[in-house]
Formats: C-alpha cells, structure tokens, sequence
C-alpha cells in the first residue's frame, strides 16, 4: 500500500454522501500514512431543483471550515468547494479553477503538501485545467460510472472524458464495459471494483448487537436494501413484488433520491432512510435476504454494485436483476450466492428456494467470497 504520500482527491459525491468506494479508498489510505485533500463534487451537469438540499449542505460544510476545508482527522482534510454550476462552461470553468486553487495552493503550502497524486473520480475540463496547475506526481482517473448516459446534462461528457483517460498514468474501472472502453484509449488500466470494509460486518455477525428501535415491528422474512433510493431502482417491479407478496417485508435503507409514490405507501414497504456507515451491518443481519432491484439501462450496464459484498459479508444471499455485472459476478462463482428476479408472480418460490439453500456451509461461502472483495 501506498505510504508518506500526499493525495488531492477529486471526488464525484461528497464526502456526507452515501458511503461508497471514494469515502472507503480514501480513508484506507489516510489510516495507511497518506495525507488525503478530499475535494467535494463539483459536478457534471447542470444543478435543478432536487438538488438544492445538496447545495444548501455544501454551504454549510463550506462555512465549518477555513476557506471551504476542514479537517476530519491527523490525515485527512475535506474541501468543500462553492463554485459556479456550469461544468462545461469554459468561463464558469476559468472562474472555478481561480477559486479552487487559490485556496488549494495556500493549503498546500502551509501544510508543505508537495508533489501530489492527483486521483480523480471526475473526468471533467475542470479537472483537466486544474492538472495543469498542480502538477501532479501522478495523476490516477478511477473509471465507476458511464458518466454520459447518466442524464441529459452530462451528456457533453463523453469527449472531456477521452482527454482525462489520454493524460492518466493509471485508469482504475469498477466494470468490464467501463475497462473495455477505457483500455483502447489507454493500455494502463486495471479493473478494480469497489470492495467492502469486511471488519465491520465480521465483528457485527459474530457478536450479539442490539435490535435497532425501527426494525422492531418488523415482520420476518425481511428482504432488504442498503444505497441510495434513486432512479435507477425498478420502482413498478419492487412494487408489484412487494403487492404479489404481502408476507414478506422489504426494508429500504439509504436517502431519498428519487420520486417514491410507487412505493412509499405500500404497507410492507419499509423505507428507513439513510443509517450511519457503521450502524448498516446492524440492519443487513436482520435481513433474510438483500435485494438489487436496477432497472436494466445504458448506465447500470456499467454498474458494479458494492452491496453485494455487503450482503455476502453477512452471509446473506443477493436476489438481483440481470444487470451485467452481477451476472458476470455469479458466473464466477458457486451457487447459492445470486438469485435472480424477473416474474414478480415467483418471487415467494424464490424465498423457499433461498430457504431450502441457506446452509452453514453456504452462509460460509458466502462470507468468504466477500472476504475475497475486502
């Protein structure tokens, strides 16, 4: 691993965000020696209105600190950056990088924090015109998701992300499609999925936890699901599932992100919002079983969904739809770990079949492949 470095990490979500594989990498890497900059999102479309709660929480994390950056512990620092929201403006992107690196530069030099790794999450001109300036040691790009076919006002992504690719000494990708598209620009890049913090949940599923206070009145069997609550969950699915099957309870952990009047009034629908990092091993022990409901689209064609370690980390089997990468992640391995889901009228067979299945032995196998992904 990585020691004694200085690392200016430009994140694609923010730091309070759902935690995910930028939060996971970073602090690893900061507990390992590393001085870590955690820059916050600055974007890659155009804000709207459902996104106001998210800069109203970037004013106030600008305000905690100095100039935007505040210190979380001995190695790690979170900028919180307030910039104009255009990301492919060039003279929003000019004013951006005068923000940005007045401030970084400062903090750099107090801190004496030279020769940087400069590791990207964002492929953006932004980030192109700041890698001129900060004259990284070595610049990472970290490939996890098809920017482009995310929304509308991404779309001009596509180009700016060839150049980011181009100028990385190393590509990181969390899916095979993302490594085939990034591999004919750039011959230095690598797979590497997000893992799992497999402490957490091996130390919560040997121990007796106590039951948290809003999983209390929940029925048994329990199908569960930790992550944002966004729009690329099958919302008509899970509904049509949970109705077909009222004996069973489906518990949805993470923030709203998304219009839920499919589902929020739907009586086994529990929807718990968004829990600590450390509080969800608590809840995934409660599960029988954990859930991936995505929609198959452009952009989860290229989605390597880290709960399905988490779930496995418990020794818990995942019931998916047939997106690429969980179809690629079973082939690999034996059965008893995938279930998948496409006639919501069989979804109870299914849960007998689970049931059936749910030996010692494969509640081992389970935790080991998910071990396998730490």
């Amino acid at each position: 691993m990585l020691k004694n470095e200085n690392i200016i990490c430009i994140s694609s979500i923010d730091w309070d965000f759902v935690w995910q594989g930028h939060q996971e990498i970073m602090s690893v890497l900061a507990n390992g020696g590393n001085r870590i900059l955690f820059v916050e999102n600055t974007g890659v479309r155009t804000p709207n209105l459902r996104d106001m709660p998210r800069l109203w929480n970037r004013f106030l994390n600008w305000k905690k600190g100095y100039k935007g950056i505040r210190k979380v512990n001995k190695n790690l620092y979170i900028y919180s950056p307030l910039v104009l929201p255009f990301p492919y403006s060039k003279i929003a992107t000019k004013i951006n990088r005068f923000i940005m690196l007045s401030v970084i530069r400062k903090w750099m030099k107090v801190l004496e924090f030279r020769n940087p790794i400069v590791w990207s999450f964002l492929p953006t001109p932004l980030v192109i015109d700041m890698l001129d300036e900060l004259s990284p040691s070595m610049f990472i790009y970290y490939c996890i998701d098809d920017f482009a076919s995310s929304s509308k006002g991404a779309r001009k992504i596509k180009k700016v992300e060839e150049k980011v690719i181009k100028l990385a000494d190393l590509v990181f990708t969390t899916s095979r499609k993302l490594f085939e598209k990034c591999r004919i620009i750039n011959e230095k890049t690598y797979s590497f999925p997000f893992g799992v913090s497999v402490g957490n949940y091996n130390a919560a599923r040997k121990n007796t936890l106590e039951v948290p206070s809003d999983m209390l009145a929940i029925k048994e069997p329990i199908i569960g699901y930790i992550g944002g609550i966004h729009k690329w969950i099958d919302f008509k699915h899970l509904s049509r599932i949970a109705l077909q099957n009222k004996d069973i309870s489906f518990v949805l952990i993470g923030p709203k992100q998304a219009d839920l009047s499919l589902i929020e009034n739907i009586q086994n629908i529990h929807l718990l919002g968004k829990k600590d990092v450390q509080e969800l091993p608590g809840y995934v022990k409660l599960f029988n079983a954990g859930i991936i409901p995505y929609l198959k689209t452009a952009y989860t064609e290229n989605v390597y969904p880290t709960k399905i370690n988490e779930y496995l980390a418990m020794g818990k089997a995942v019931i998916s739809t047939k997106i690429p990468e969980v179809v690629e992640f079973k082939k690999q391995y034996a059965t008893g770990l995938i279930y998948f889901v496409e006639d919501y009228v069989n979804f109870n067979l299914l849960m007998r079949n689970i049931a059936t299945e749910n030996s010692k032995e494969l509640i081992n196998k389970r935790i080991e492949v998910a071990n396998s992904h730490s």
